[in-house]
């Protein structure tokens, strides 16, 4: 006669599956809430340009979520990116004029590690779209 083998740890499959579950769940839910806006937005429509300038060490992820996020909200209809090589040529991507609603700039530096040479070159860029 054969004996049957206590389940012993039975319990501990199903408490890790049931934690495994749980914690698969409220990632699914954070993630469907954190996608979509909680509230209506309501945004003012100007044709004043905003300026992104990134810091020390900065790249073109600093505020290109930020700025993907602008336009699913309708935020804005128009976002130019400007990347300003090592030796300050400027290559301007997007729109040519600001005439859009609440028109974006974001500038990317090539060395933006190096303050000086990227000050210089911020303030003749700033300089460059006053004209």
């Amino acid at each position: 006669m054969k004996r049957k083998q206590p389940k012993r740890h039975h319990w501990l499959g199903k408490t890790v599956l049931g934690l495994f579950l749980l914690a698969a769940g409220g990632y699914w839910f954070w993630w469907q809430i954190g996608s979509r806006p909680i509230h209506a937005r309501t945004y003012r429509n100007t044709n004043v340009v905003t300026v992104f300038i990134p810091g020390y060490g900065s790249n073109s992820l600093t505020f290109g979520p930020m700025v993907s996020r602008f336009q699913q909200d309708h935020a804005t209809n128009q976002v130019t990116t400007i990347k300003i090589s090592a030796t300050g040529k400027r290559t301007v991507t997007g729109a040519k004029r600001y005439d859009g609603k609440n028109p974006l700039i974001s500038v990317v530096f090539e060395d933006a590690k190096a303050p000086v040479k990227e000050t210089r070159q911020l303030t003749a860029l700033l300089h460059w779209l006053r004209t």
